[in-house]
């Protein structure tokens, strides 16, 4: 009926209007809808990870793991909550990005089950998160990267791991070129492979295009055969 497991989380319909109504007058539910979106709010608080949603033929299953991603983000969650009083849908966000230290707003938004990537739906879920600096973030449109505010970090005493997720775009270009000063030619899962799986693939791919389009490296062959090396200047 329009749900699905890429969009339960943002999408709510009466399967029965009229069970809605009775379960709702008899106290046995909130309202309609609202049950995932409170398993994603309190395993995100508590620093777990998303529950796992599968759609078979006869039946939905939902997997709900138990363990601890990082109890440094379950400290977090819990003192912004203290702080701001999040709502339920800045808490689902706010626990997102934590947990995957920087993340981009495509990425952001296939996980909250938003349909338009780029517009404004994400305000609604980090608007007040980025108003009082908890999110930073860097880039425009689809390079857009959301993280947690290093201050908010500091103040903490955050004990996370360092990666290279957040690395800015001259530096990522300059490991590039490093990396294919000794391999080339190469391909892009070879390169990053090399300078770190953390980083996004399609941010790499996206500053590859970038050093060609500037004539700093090029490429022969297509889809999986692409080869990247530096320009070979005359």
């Amino acid at each position: 009926m329009g749900v699905t497991p890429s969009n339960i989380i943002s999408k709510s319909i009466y399967r029965n209007q009229f069970l809605a109504k009775v379960f709702f007058d008899l106290k046995l539910m909130e309202k309609e809808g609202s049950g995932y979106d409170k398993v994603y709010e309190l395993l995100l608080f508590n620093g777990k990870p998303i529950p796992i949603v599968e759609e078979w033929d006869d039946r939905v299953v939902v997997t709900v793991n138990k363990n601890i991603v990082s109890k440094e983000v379950s400290r977090l969650m819990s003192r912004m909550n203290d702080e701001y009083s999040l709502s339920q849908k800045e808490i689902i966000a706010l626990g997102i990005i934590a947990q995957n230290s920087t993340i981009s707003s495509i990425e952001l938004s296939k996980k909250l089950g938003l349909r338009n990537k780029e517009n404004s739906g994400l305000k609604y879920w980090i608007s007040k998160l980025v108003d009082y600096e908890i999110v930073l973030s860097k880039g425009k449109t689809k390079a857009r990267e959301y993280f947690i505010n290093p201050k908010v970090l500091k103040q903490l005493d955050f004990k996370g791991k360092t990666d290279l997720k957040k690395i800015e775009s001259h530096r990522l270009e300059e490991l590039i070129l490093e990396d294919l000063k000794i391999y080339q030619p190469c391909s892009i899962t070879q390169i990053h492979e090399r300078i770190g799986k953390e980083i996004s693939r399609k941010k790499v791919k996206r500053h590859l295009d970038k050093l060609i389009e500037n004539n700093k490296i090029e490429a022969e062959g297509v889809n999986r055969w692409r080869k990247y090396k530096l320009e070979n200047k005359k």
